[in-house]
């Protein structure tokens, strides 16, 4: 269904799931690792979502973390092509 599809589409959608979404970002999990990123450590996200529509959800919850591995779009000339 992806493959494709135009970038900058996928692009915008991501970005309306995350406005959408961000609210929904469980507390109860997410303040004391943000605590304990303030008192210093790293925070990293490891998931098998897709980063653009992680990353959506995160800045639309205004939720600030070090580092995100996650699977990528794979394009080629501005179509989609997978996942990584």
């Amino acid at each position: 269904m992806l493959r494709g599809a135009d970038v900058d589409l996928i692009d915008r959608m991501a970005a309306t799931y995350g406005r959408e979404h961000g609210h929904q970002i469980d507390q109860r999990l997410l303040a004391p690792a943000l605590a304990v990123r303030e008192a210093g450590a790293t925070l990293t996200v490891f998931s098998a979502a897709f980063d653009r529509g992680l990353r959506g959800i995160l800045s639309a919850a205004e939720v600030d973390i070090d580092d995100i591995v996650s699977n990528t779009l794979e394009h080629d000339a501005g179509r989609a092509s997978g996942f990584t």
